[in-house]
């Protein structure tokens, strides 16, 4: 996570009309806090979002306190209700929040210079399975319910739902990737960047979705 990024989000939060509200809600000296999507083990997740908030912390001389949500649901809820000041979601957890409790956009992800990022079926290693077509019949994981990009990009890839042998909803990144490295799923579905780290771990990428819009602040 690139600092630039976080100078963006820093000025987007605190600067921009859009977020005046929010800024108006919370007095001066106390925390702001930070939700996010469960997208991987909470350890994982504190790993990867503790620079921002550090960052935010340091710069704003208040704290910024990260508030991991169990599910996709709870934190789209929680954003808007007003639970907490900033959230950081993916495009259709911020669109259902903006439709539910009229949250705002203040900034967009940029990764490694990318301001996209793709989702990726992946097989073991060794898997037999060489085309999405082979799916068929196959158990497949998934990870939140609520991710709806998740399941249109198997669909969009070729395979409907429907011509699984089962797919099952497990929660996190993490468990989808353990999951079909252990052999308990022929396939799941990643983020590009957990996909790629997995690579040399015993996984292989069956396909790779578009480019997708950005996760959001």
């Amino acid at each position: 996570m690139k600092l630039l990024w976080s100078l963006f989000v820093t000025a987007a939060c605190f600067l921009s009309p859009q977020a005046g509200a929010v800024q108006a809600s919370v007095p001066a000296e106390s925390e702001i806090r930070l939700g996010s999507v469960a997208m991987d083990i909470p350890a994982e997740m504190y790993r990867r979002l503790a620079p921002l908030t550090k960052y935010l912390s340091d710069s704003l001389k208040r704290p910024v306190i990260l508030k991991l949500s169990p599910s996709m649901s709870v934190a789209i809820d929680e954003v808007s209700k007003g639970s907490v000041e900033l959230a950081y979601l993916t495009p259709v957890a911020y669109l259902k929040a903006h439709d539910k409790g009229n949250a705002q956009l203040v900034a967009k992800m940029v990764t490694n210079n990318k301001s996209t990022f793709q989702l990726m079926v992946v097989v073991r290693e060794n898997s037999s399975i060489k085309h999405v077509q082979d799916l068929k019949g196959r158990t497949f994981a998934f990870g939140d319910k609520a991710a709806l990009l998740q399941r249109a990009v198997v669909v969009g890839a070729g395979m409907p739902l429907e011509n699984l042998g089962k797919y099952k909803f497990i929660g996190h990144y993490d468990n989808i990737a353990k999951g079909v490295a252990n052999g308990d799923f022929d396939a799941g579905i990643l983020k590009d960047t957990m996909a790629h780290d997995w690579q040399n771990r015993g996984l292989r990428i069956l396909h790779s979705s578009p480019p997708l819009p950005p996760y959001n602040i």
